[in-house]
């Protein structure tokens, strides 16, 4: 959802707004604008006609943003951006077609749609001591790889897991520092490969 779009009709008289919006969605709106946590009723308006309203305002004033997740990530203040997406972006699996984007923040948790991809929230108490990147051009905060792996460790994602360890092992230093504490297969070996499809 367009966080630009929100903040125009947002910033409407009551009595504008009120011929789009009624006050309740409204409510709602100023809650994802601001990153609060929506409760379950709140998630069922935003997943109803308040997003198709979004979407054909943005669609209006041509709020469309050529990064829809700088735009999603404007709204979260402390987060970063890990697992496929962050090993994408840091030069590594560029052949991943990444419809999912996992993001640690200290504010929100949930699932939110963007346009092409769908982004997950895991909520933290803190994010310091993390390894982390920002991008110089679009500002998005990364985590680098070894963080991607102690995320993917303790998430229990065992492909991505597999993923990092072996571009540790083809990459070495280069992939994250300390690579050869992680280029085994620890504890993966007496995994099933038809949980994969194989």
């Amino acid at each position: 959802m367009n966080l630009k779009t929100i903040q125009r009709v947002l910033s409407l008289t009551d009595e504008r707004a009120d011929a789009l919006f009624k006050p309740k969605q409204r409510v709602v709106l100023r809650k994802v604008l601001s990153g609060e946590v929506l409760n379950d009723n709140e998630k069922r308006y935003l997943r109803g006609n308040i997003r198709n309203k979004i979407e054909i305002l943005s669609s209006l004033f041509n709020d469309e943003d050529e990064n829809p997740l700088r735009e999603f990530t404007k709204g979260i203040g402390n987060y970063y951006v890990s697992g496929y997406e962050a090993l994408k972006h840091n030069g590594f699996g560029w052949y991943f077609d990444i419809k999912r984007v996992l993001i640690y923040n200290t504010r929100m948790e949930g699932t939110y749609r963007i346009p092409g991809k769908l982004i997950i929230l895991k909520r933290l108490k803190s994010i310091r001591k993390r390894d982390l990147l920002v991008d110089e051009e679009d500002g998005i905060t990364y985590a680098g790889n070894g963080q991607i792996l102690r995320d993917a460790i303790a998430e229990g994602d065992i492909a991505l897991i597999r993923e990092c360890r072996s571009h540790a092992r083809r990459y070495g230093e280069m992939f994250m520092i300390c690579s050869e504490n992680y280029n085994g297969e620890g504890g993966l070996v007496n995994v099933d490969p038809a949980h994969f499809g194989v």
